[in-house]
């Protein structure tokens, strides 16, 4: 699972030099991100720099983003609580996606998730 959030948060929090936040395409709509084995992952990103992701079990989790510099976005998971010396997950994002991108990353361990961002979100 933590692969699987670092590759949908990599993909998703892009930036590209002419954006003036990386996020814009994002707020208001639905990341999704899908294994092989058909299991899909659910991203909500906010204009507060706060994040919620709900796995394919329907478990929810929350954190925040902070930037390192205007490419490198850093990810800290709140809730549930991380592990003692989990410092969160630093990547950089060179690239930016809007409603109806579809497209296929690799996950540090070489397997691909097809990602896609839609438009909206479901009521919670």
């Amino acid at each position: 699972m933590k692969n699987a959030i670092s590759l949908m948060l990599a993909a998703m929090l892009v930036s590209s030099a002419a954006s003036a936040n990386p996020l814009e395409g994002l707020y208001g709509n639905t990341a999704t991100s899908t294994s092989p084995d058909g299991k899909t992952y659910s991203f909500y990103f906010n204009q507060d720099g706060t994040y919620k992701m709900r796995t394919p079990g329907g478990h929810i989790v929350t954190g925040f983003i902070t930037w390192k510099d205007a490419q490198t976005a850093c990810f800290t998971v709140t809730d549930p609580p991380p592990k003692p010396g989990d410092t969160g997950n630093c990547r950089p994002f060179p690239v930016a996606h809007h409603v109806g991108d579809v497209w296929v990353e690799k996950d540090s361990e070489g397997v691909p998730y097809t990602n896609t961002v839609i438009a909206g979100r479901p009521s919670d």
